[in-house]
C-alpha cells in the first residue's frame, strides 16, 4: 500500500475538491513533522495542553462550532469521539454527561431500528456503532435503554 512517505494518495483519476484537500492536509502534516524532526526538539517537549482540550471537549458535548454545520450527518461520531477523548483524559463524568449522551442519541434512533447521524436523519452503521460506542461510554443504565434491542 502506498504511504504518504512515498508521496500522496490519489483515489481518483479526476482532482476534485476533497482530493485537493487531502494532499494538503498531508503536506501540511508532513511539514509539522519535518519542521519538529529539523528543530532538534525532543519528544519530552510534546506537551499536551490539557486544560485548553478539556475546555473545548465539554464545550464540544454541549455544542458544537457553527463551522461544523457541514458535518451535521456525523453528530453521533462527535460525541463518541468528544466522550472517548473525556474518557481517556479521565474527565468523563458519568454524573453530568451520560443522561445529555442518552437523550440526544435517543432522538437519532429509527423507530424502525439503528441511529442516524442526527434527528430525523436515515438510520445507516457508522452511526449505529458510534452512537452505541458513545452509549457505552455514557455507561449508565439509562444509555444502554437508549438501544432499543427489539
Amino acid at each position: 500500500l502506498p504511504t504518504m512517505a512515498s508521496g500522496p494518495v490519489i483515489l481518483e483519476s479526476a482532482p476534485t475538491i476533497t482530493s485537493q484537500e487531502q494532499r494538503n492536509t498531508e503536506r501540511n502534516v508532513l511539514n509539522c513533522f519535518k519542521n519538529f524532526l529539523m528543530s532538534g526538539s525532543s519528544q519530552d517537549e510534546i506537551r499536551l495542553n490539557r486544560d485548553l482540550h478539556f475546555s473545548w471537549l465539554k464545550k464540544g458535548l454541549q455544542s458544537l462550532p457553527t463551522n461544523f454545520a457541514g458535518l451535521d450527518a456525523s453528530r453521533p461520531w462527535f460525541i463518541y469521539w468528544i466522550s472517548h477523548s473525556l474518557e481517556v483524559l479521565g474527565e468523563y463524568e458519568e454524573s453530568i454527561w451520560a443522561s445529555k449522551v442518552a437523550s440526544f442519541l435517543g432522538q437519532c434512533q429509527d423507530p424502525a431500528g439503528g441511529f442516524g447521524g442526527g434527528p430525523g436523519q436515515l438510520p445507516h452503521l457508522a452511526p449505529t456503532y458510534a452512537a452505541v460506542s458513545a452509549l457505552v461510554i455514557a455507561g449508565s443504565e439509562a444509555a444502554y435503554k437508549t438501544v432499543d434491542r427489539e
